[in-house]
């Protein structure tokens, strides 16, 4: 079912995001198409292998996991290279979002301020962030 996917690193790093981004923010596909640079409504069409082990709401509902999938993602010996080690993971995702901003003129400060700005110029919905501060 991943195998088959044809952009196999895209793919992973959609998979990364919505396993990284609770608890800091809501993986939702208007946070992952910015953090990705994915046009406007593209983050679907890259998952149609693997639609039926997500809860994908609307452009702004937050994406998740069937447990027995996100389980299956961090066990390396089961998913292979599909594997995600969070640690790695948090710091490319940290990065994407730097370079996601960038461009806007937000800066590389990578305050939280900013990337609420970034997020938020970017977006409807006004980021719920769980960290504090």
């Amino acid at each position: 079912m991943l195998s088959a996917n044809p952009d196999h690193k895209q793919l992973h790093l959609i998979l990364s995001a919505i396993l990284v981004l609770p608890g800091h923010l809501e993986p939702t596909p208007a946070h992952i198409e910015l953090l990705l640079g994915l046009p406007k409504g593209d983050l679907v069409s890259r998952l149609p292998r693997v639609f039926q082990m997500l809860n994908i709401g609307g452009w702004e509902d937050a994406i998740s996991l069937h447990i027995s999938f996100g389980d299956f993602l961090l066990d390396e010996k089961r998913a292979g290279s599909f594997h995600v080690d969070i640690q790695a993971q948090k710091q490319i995702i940290a990065q994407k979002w730097l370079e996601a901003c960038q461009p806007q003129g937000y800066g590389l400060a990578g305050t939280r301020s900013i990337t609420l700005s970034c997020i938020h110029a970017h977006t409807s919905i006004s980021p719920h962030l769980h960290a504090q501060p």
